[in-house]
């Protein structure tokens, strides 16, 4: 028995060892930055567009709760986190990854409920017309929130003192840990159903849209990314109850499985914040970027110099090439030519169609212009539905 009332512990077998304790702070530091640059962006596209809402703010609020849960996930490392049990001295570095294990688990949560009450909010927005979904939205949501602020108090509450949590040699009044473990596996399960529920109606609501199949399936395949996220929330609830020994009663290495919540948890939470802002940086492609300018303006002046050349290759042989009309898919699918015209002056062909005073070969039907144009420098006029009418001049 040691001076300090503890029992003799063996020394560290490789106190060296950094274990997964790298893997874990390069990974969750990674997503959190992307994260980071992410909000970034979404704020200034909605400050741009003048649409910054509710689900902006509770999304910034994640942000910064996952940047403290991430500290916490650092203080940890310093003290050895990711290290087995037998690379490590108990008193101080066990004891204190310990403490920073149960320090993290409120911003866990918090961070986690957050991004998703923001994910609600937006899918408020896109699908409110749908009253069932909405409602359930706002209830599923607000239970989910109830609990996890329910259970903030009950996990503090365990110990008295309180480091009785992390530290179980010293003498503390302590509650059964099944009070606070129940909670945990509720809040993760209604997390997981939270993910699944978010893609799966708006999947069944967007594939019942009148909208061409492929940006369909690309809005089905964008929904269908928070499924990652829900696999993390199953992998992080499955590794809770290993590391508190209610799968076979195994704890041991238990520091060192426990280290595996962290990282399941920091990659979950960031991406629950990334794939969130993912629909709110659609406006992206409808803004004046510098980059995207410079790549505008380049291919630009690659096309207009290889039209430019195209023209000068037509004049010196007097036929005309591909690149000299417009096809705007307005080929009728069965028409009959009534005459060709010629144009000696240059057309616009997104300009609205004015009558034109071109003499027309004489014939006893009148032409119909539709939205089926198809036109060059020596173009014919087509129609599929003739009238019976006297000639007209012009056409």
């Amino acid at each position: 028995m040691a001076s300090n009332g503890l029992p003799d512990f063996p020394p560290p077998v490789n106190p060296d060892n950094p274990g997964r304790g790298p893997l874990i702070i390069g990974l969750t530091w990674t997503f959190t930055i992307v994260a980071i640059f992410v909000v970034a962006l979404r704020f200034h596209v909605r400050r741009k567009t003048h649409m910054i809402g509710a689900d902006d703010w509770t999304m910034l609020v994640a942000l910064i709760v996952q940047i403290g849960a991430q500290g916490c996930y650092t203080r940890g490392f310093q003290w050895g986190l990711g290290k087995h049990d037998r690379d490590l001295t108990y008193d101080p570095q066990l004891v204190n990854i310990q403490k920073w294990n149960y320090i993290a688990v409120v911003p866990n949560l918090v961070a986690s409920t957050v991004a998703r009450i923001s994910a609600a909010i937006l899918l408020i927005r896109l699908f409110g017309t749908k009253k069932w979904f909405k409602w359930f939205l706002i209830t599923f949501t607000s239970v989910q929130s109830i609990l996890v602020v329910a259970y903030i108090p009950v996990l503090w509450t365990q110990s008295t003192p309180i480091e009785g949590l992390w530290n179980p040699f010293i003498q503390a009044q302590r509650h059964p840990p099944e009070r606070s473990g129940n909670i945990v596996y509720l809040i993760q399960a209604l997390l997981t159903f939270s993910d699944l529920t978010f893609v799966l109606f708006p999947v069944i609501i967007i594939w019942r849209l009148n909208m061409p199949f492929r940006r369909k399936f690309a809005l089905v395949l964008l929904m269908g990314l928070s499924l990652v996220t829900m696999a993390l929330s199953l992998l992080k609830t499955l590794q809770v109850r290993i590391s508190v020994g209610r799968s076979n009663g195994n704890t041991e290495d238990a520091s060192y499985n426990t280290s595996l919540i962290q990282l399941w948890s920091g990659v979950e939470q960031c991406l629950v914040v990334i794939l969130g802002c993912v629909p709110a940086l659609r406006k992206l492609t409808k803004m004046s970027l510098p980059i995207f300018q410079s790549m505008s303006s380049a291919l630009a002046r690659l096309v207009t110099s290889r039209t430019q050349a195209r023209s000068r290759s037509t004049s010196k042989t007097g036929k005309p090439s591909s690149a000299d009309y417009y096809d705007l898919e307005l080929q009728p699918k069965g028409g009959h030519q009534l005459a060709q015209c010629s144009v000696s002056e240059d057309v616009d062909p997104l300009r609205k169609p004015k009558a034109a005073h071109h003499n027309v070969e004489a014939s006893s039907h009148s032409l119909e212009l539709g939205n089926r144009i198809r036109q060059t420098n020596q173009f014919s006029i087509s129609y599929e539905n003739a009238r019976t009418a006297h000639p007209r001049e012009n056409v």
